[in-house]
């Protein structure tokens, strides 16, 4: 099932995974003269994001 949302500059094609701290999804991100580029972006889950300790772990791993 595809999702389609936007995040920061980001349009989310769809979920590849989740695990105990975060999400990792495909996604696109448009560029000029109409390019556009598929990656991967990763966050914290909702549910986390808000606590000191995950977003450490987060920068940390990155």
């Amino acid at each position: 099932m595809a999702l389609v949302a936007a995040f920061a500059h980001f349009e989310l094609v769809r979920r590849l995974g989740e695990g105990g701290m975060a999400e990792v999804f495909l996604a696109r991100k448009r560029g000029a003269e109409g390019t556009s580029k598929l990656l991967v972006v990763k966050r914290v889950l909702p549910k986390l994001e808000a606590t000191v300790d995950a977003r450490a772990m987060f920068v940390e791993e990155a």
